[in-house]
């Protein structure tokens, strides 16, 4: 019998069961395990405003994401006999903006009307996916992998099958991200597993203004501060900003506590 999703409280069960009218709406879930099955739970999703940052890295990873969401790419993959999928990993250093691009791909996957998964037990994902296919299957599905180079090292015969493997489904976007490339094997990295493997960089003196002009209401203290924080992420200006305009703290004391825990980070990773 279909597994199908039952409305239960603030998300759906995923039971065997006739197939009901009872369809999940776009949204962002946690996909994990209750007293009755598996179920899908609306995720209240609290993040900072998500500021599309001007990198060339920001800019083509929305450009694959809008390409693959064209109306006619579908019809293309379908007719050249390619499975409608789109794998993506990011890597880079903490802090550099993973998550927000994250969320970001996300807002634009829900606006379409699908649906957005974050961590789920990667053994577990063939239930949902035949569910969707019985009750939804033209519904987009988004499926992160945070902390990529964990998930595999414990899941890498079942995420091989789902990447390209027996459990493929079509309407999938996965998404992986982490801050060790080099712990995941080049084998799940190759071309036709993630034909997007792209590193996020610490922002440019450009890309640092940009930001700190939307958090700042002074241009000049924008652009002083933008000088003054080359090798700073995302997180660490976030950091700056909100010790000092929000905990007046003294600017040059938290420009130096960040440099100093950098440093240090650095040379315990030595």
């Amino acid at each position: 019998m279909p597994k199908c999703f039952i409305k239960y409280n603030d998300g759906f069960n995923i039971c065997n069961a006739q197939p009901s009218d009872g369809k999940v709406p776009a949204g962002i879930y946690k996909y994990e395990a209750g007293f009755s099955g598996y179920r899908l739970e609306e995720m209240k999703f609290n993040h900072d405003e998500i500021i599309d940052i001007p990198s060339k890295e920001f800019k083509l990873a929305i450009k694959n994401l809008d390409n693959f969401l064209e109306e006619t790419t579908k019809a293309k993959y379908t007719k050249e006999g390619f499975i409608y999928k789109l794998n993506i990993c990011f890597h880079g250093i903490p802090g550099t903006g993973k998550t927000v691009l994250v969320s970001r791909i996300a807002q634009e996957v829900v606006k379409k009307g699908g649906i957005v998964v974050f961590d789920p037990e990667p053994s577990e994902l063939s239930k949902l996916y035949e569910a969707l296919d019985t009750m939804q299957p033209e519904t987009l599905c988004m499926v992160v992998f945070e902390e990529f180079d964990d998930t595999i090292r414990h899941n890498e015969k079942t995420l091989l099958s789902l990447l390209d493997g027996e459990v493929q489904k079509s309407n999938m976007i996965y998404v992986a991200t982490t801050n060790h490339l080099d712990k995941i094997p080049a084998r799940i990295l190759r071309p036709g597993r993630f034909p997007v493997v792209m590193e996020i960089l610490s922002p440019t003196e450009e890309e640092r203004l940009y930001f700190l002009n939307k958090k700042l209401d002074n241009d000049q203290e924008a652009a002083l501060w933008a000088e003054n924080t080359e090798g700073f992420t995302i997180d660490d200006l976030k950091v700056l900003v909100s010790s000092v305009k929000l905990l007046n703290n003294n600017y040059l004391e938290v420009i130096t506590n960040i440099r100093n825990f950098k440093k240090t980070l650095l040379e315990n990773k030595q």
